[in-house]
């Protein structure tokens, strides 16, 4: 009795869930630590403990019911999904156990979802249909300013020259942040449910108004003539620039509409409701901490499936041409190459030179383990910068950045393309819709050229030594 008493203060209802999703917190921290997450959702996980409420005012109450089903349903599942979504559901379960119906707090929901490592996720499923999205709404922007642009892809056409909207100016940094932001407001403002769905809505709203601003205004001062020069001398500087001045307006935005929805009516809208008889209660926390007691032992239950052998995959001949061009000779797989073979359903092959190497994958079916080759160099502790894409002789557009590791600088291009000739793509994101929706016929092959950079010393040396020749 006095144990399921002590269940119902905040901290100690978290000790079940905790104990039983303890695969999650393993795979959490790993995927924390590893380089591929973004720091903020740290910050988000801070802002789940910091709104957490340190008192009840119904201690009666136990873990509710649809904790349990949660717990219930995590176990059902437990070997079918893949371990993001044990962690979405582990941290549902958090969440509604921590809360009792008066006490719930829509904000404590929405920072303890943002604070799981669903960045690259996001960039991955969301990149390309908004950089769609926001295409399609600047277009009346420039025609209504005298620009007969068209659109082909993720590119804007104009004086038939393209120019692309890459996967760094999809947006989804602006979506993450706007939303953290969205989930502080809501919680030092004690938003109810209803207005913390306005107040998300008005976000989205947001979101694609920022996109499309942004992506204008970079169009517009690369295309005019008066500023082409400027852009290219401050590509960096203007990219960050006018980012940093479109997401000031929609914090702005946001932050007076969240002010002036708290200062409408009550900020909780959770009637009292009489207290449940002892035994249901009793029964209720019983069943909550067998579930949690069953959930802990699973990893124990599972069986290691054997993988399935991937199908061979012959070399397209863009591959061939640039082995044979490039004068590169086959090579086994090395320690950074493993970030690209893990749990990878397909082929895998390398080639390199002296001067240049290349990563060949290729998959036959529509599969999110083919990571975009950003995800995995920031895995294997590698800053990465986005730069310019870059065409090949053939006219083919490739996506480009830059990974910095210690004194090690890489230059990396990639390019899909499939069984058809005219299948191309210049990043993983839109490879992924087009094959997921069956507009484009696999097998597909993604290939990843890297080519070493003058490392930061020499580069130094360089300039160095440039200086004092133009000086003398």
């Amino acid at each position: 009795m006095s144990v399921l008493k002590q269940q119902n203060t905040p901290s100690l209802r978290l000790l079940f869930p905790i104990l039983a999703f303890w695969p999650v917190w393993i795979w959490y921290f790993r995927r924390t630590i590893d380089g591929s997450s973004e720091p903020w959702q740290l910050l988000a996980l801070l802002g789940f403990f910091f709104f957490l409420p340190t008192k009840e005012k119904r201690p009666q109450d136990p873990p509710s019911r649809a904790a349990s089903f949660v717990v219930l349903f995590y176990i059902l599942t437990y070997y079918f999904i893949p371990p993001l979504g044990r962690a979405g559901l582990a941290f549902l379960a958090l969440f509604l156990a921590s809360s009792s119906p008066k006490t719930l707090l829509p904000a404590r929901l929405l920072l303890l979802l943002l604070s799981l490592p669903v960045f690259s996720t996001l960039d991955f499923l969301l990149s390309y249909p908004l950089r769609q999205l926001t295409a399609r709404l600047s277009l009346p922007l420039f025609q209504s300013a005298g620009f007969e642009v068209a659109l082909s892809g993720n590119s804007f056409l104009w004086n038939d020259v393209p120019v692309l909207i890459d996967a760094p100016c999809s947006g989804v940094r602006m979506f993450y942040t706007t939303f953290l932001l969205t989930a502080f407001l809501c919680g030092i403002l004690r938003l109810n449910i209803s207005k913390s769905a306005l107040l998300c809505l008005l976000a989205s709203a947001l979101i694609v108004v920022g996109n499309v601003l942004r992506s204008s205004a970079l169009f517009f001062l690369e295309s005019k003539p008066f500023a082409s020069d400027l852009f290219t001398r401050y590509e960096s500087l203007l990219h960050g620039g006018i980012g940093l001045v479109v997401f000031t307006f929609v914090a702005g935005v946001l932050a007076i509409s969240a002010q002036s929805l708290s200062s409408r009516g009550e900020r909780t809208d959770h009637p009292a409701r009489p207290p449940r008889a002892k035994r249901r209660s009793r029964l209720q926390a019983v069943v909550f901490s067998l579930l949690c007691v069953l959930a802990s032992s699973l990893p124990a239950l599972r069986k290691d499936s054997e993988k399935a052998t991937p199908v061979a995959i012959e070399l397209p001949s863009m591959a061939q041409q640039i082995i044979l061009r490039e004068h590169l000779q086959q090579r086994p797989l090395e320690v950074r190459d493993s970030r690209f073979s893990k749990d990878f359903p397909g082929n895998i092959s390398r080639y390199r030179s002296e001067q240049s190497e290349l990563l060949v994958r290729s998959v036959s079916r529509a599969t999110r383990s083919l990571h975009p080759s950003a995800d995995c160099f920031k895995g294997g502790g590698y800053e990465v910068h986005p730069l310019s894409s870059q065409k090949d002789v053939e006219g083919n557009l490739w996506s480009c950045f830059q990974a910095e590791r210690s004194q090690e600088r890489l230059e990396v291009c990639e390019h899909i393309l499939g069984a058809n000739a005219e299948d191309h793509w210049s990043d993983i994101q839109s490879w992924f819709w087009s094959a997921t929706f069956r507009s484009s016929s696999g097998p597909w092959t993604a290939l990843t050229k890297i080519r070493p950079l003058p490392e930061k010393n020499q580069l130094q040396a360089n300039l160095h030594q440039d200086f004092t020749q133009r000086s003398s």
